[in-house]
């Protein structure tokens, strides 16, 4: 590629006002690895006093062989295949450790000379920051499973306590108290249902990614089995084998379809499964003939601890919808719901299995 003559890239305004605006440090290469042009930026790197020594040098004449060798190694790179790209971790003439991610492409000046471009993004900031998050997001994880796992046995022994009791005492208990008692019974369940799923969105983040191949509609009439004790709902779903990660499918179908049935207004409903292949995506509708939902819960119903109704109308943890996005986004896809005023449909788009690369 021809983009100046040589000499251009000391006399051209536009140029040298070009390359000293590129955010980042820049600078140009001959063969022989000597800088021939760096910006401002780059220059500014170094004490005021090495910076007219900068041009016509390597800036490691001073390493040892290896360490010279392993530097330039990007550079001979660039000069061989025409492009390198790498991260790296350097000690800048401040003392200051930085992490820069450079980008290094050849190019051929009009006399036929071969130079390589470089331009280096200090990313410390950034990396910092992004590790910073992570340790964060790794605590809280670490916290919600921690205080969920260490709940659930004091949770367990309590619930146990108040059965004993009931089975030994209630015929001597008055009715206001066994009153007081179911209500204890009812409110422990539900902080059982809670840390479950505290326990399932807490470990999202680890997907397997497996994917197995399975039968959609064998798969949607156990769970609705499962779910449905008293067979109220009738399910159609699509007969059709799906490779997916099973796992994390399951929650998001079981998840979905126990919704449908809790919010549900009439004794009897009907369940819709159906699923379309489209070129690397699969399109998934999980649709009810309920109540439908309120158009200003259309977004809020993904957020953690949202209810359409108070715990005393419809059973649940508030989490199950949450959960079930932080799924299909943590595999690759995205989930909207379609419907807002009769019955509502949840449509998801689940990336296929990536090909295996060819040899």
């Amino acid at each position: 590629m021809i983009i100046a003559k040589s000499d251009d890239l000391t006399s051209s305004n536009f140029l040298e006002l070009l390359f000293n605006t590129i955010p980042g440090l820049a600078f140009v290469k001959n063969k022989r690895f000597e800088i021939v042009k760096a910006n401002d930026a780059f220059l500014a790197i170094y004490p005021a006093d090495m910076r007219e020594h900068i041009i016509g040098s390597t800036t490691v004449e001073s390493y040892s062989q290896e360490d010279r060798d392993a530097f330039l190694a990007h550079d001979r790179l660039a000069f061989e295949t025409g492009y390198s790209e790498t991260i790296e971790t350097i000690l800048f003439p401040d003392g200051k450790l930085r992490k820069l991610l450079t980008k290094k492409r050849r190019f051929y000046a009009e006399s036929g000379e071969c130079y390589i471009l470089g331009i280096a993004t200090d990313i410390t900031r950034q990396e910092e920051a992004l590790r910073k998050l992570e340790e964060s997001n790794k605590d809280l994880k670490s916290f919600i499973h921690i205080a969920s796992h260490d709940l659930k046995a004091p949770l367990a022994n309590i619930k146990q306590l108040i059965d004993w009791i009931n089975e030994e005492h209630r015929n001597a208990l008055s009715n206001e108290v066994r009153d007081y008692f179911d209500m204890i019974q009812v409110r422990a369940v539900r902080l059982q249902r809670l840390l479950n799923d505290l326990l399932l969105f807490s470990t999202m983040s680890q997907i397997s990614g497996r994917y197995q191949t399975f039968n959609l509609k064998v798969m949607a009439v156990e769970l609705l089995t499962l779910l449905d004790t008293e067979s109220n709902f009738e399910l159609e779903a699509t007969d059709s084998e799906v490779t997916l990660p099973r796992r994390e499918f399951e929650i998001v179908l079981r998840n979905l379809i126990s919704n449908a049935i809790k919010h549900h207004d009439k004794k009897h409903g009907k369940l819709k499964v159906s699923i379309e292949d489209v070129n690397h995506d699969y399109i998934i509708e999980v649709t009810d003939d309920g109540p439908g939902i309120p158009f200003e819960f259309r977004e809020r119903i993904f957020e953690m601890f949202t209810r359409l109704k108070s715990q005393d109308e419809v059973e649940g943890s508030g989490i199950g919808l949450a959960i079930v996005k932080r799924i299909i986004e943590k595999c690759g896809g995205s989930i909207e719901l379609k419907s807002v005023s009769s019955g509502a449909t949840f449509k998801f788009i689940w990336p296929k299995e990536k090909a295996a690369p060819s040899d």
